[in-house]
């Protein structure tokens, strides 16, 4: 069984800042997710809506030209495209975390549920069937 000096539990924003700074002080980390990559904020939250929000700022943008003497409408909306674009970005940011964690030397990601054997004993490794 490895050894690890810090454990983390799970890969969203603040987990993966620890692990990072402790792998940065020279620390050996198990960084444990059973799901996706940056969290809620990278796959869920705050880089798809904002992504969503930037485009409907285009799109309000074109519509108030007018006050600027500019003459232009909006001819089709490709909500298709849009939602492509959205998963585009979040993939990009959830594959660029999983280079930076490949590429990091002392950082082993568990994908995976992690159980705590006790308070004080390391994570117990996943049942293989």
């Amino acid at each position: 069984m490895k050894r690890f000096d810090v454990i983390v539990v799970g890969a969203g924003d603040v987990g993966l800042g620890i692990a990072f700074k402790a792998v940065s002080a020279g620390l050996k980390v198990a960084l444990i997710d059973k799901g996706k990559v940056g969290g809620t904020c990278v796959n869920y939250g705050c880089v798809p809506s904002k992504t969503l929000v930037h485009t409907a700022d285009r799109i309000i943008e074109t519509t108030e030209n007018s006050k600027f003497g500019i003459r232009s409408e909006i001819s089709d909306i490709d909500f298709r495209a849009i939602m492509t674009r959205t998963r585009d970005v979040v993939s990009s940011g959830r594959n660029s975390i999983n280079e930076v964690i490949a590429d990091s030397e002392n950082l082993y990601f568990i994908n995976s549920e992690g159980h705590f054997v006790d308070e004080h004993t390391h994570l117990r490794p996943p049942a293989t069937k």
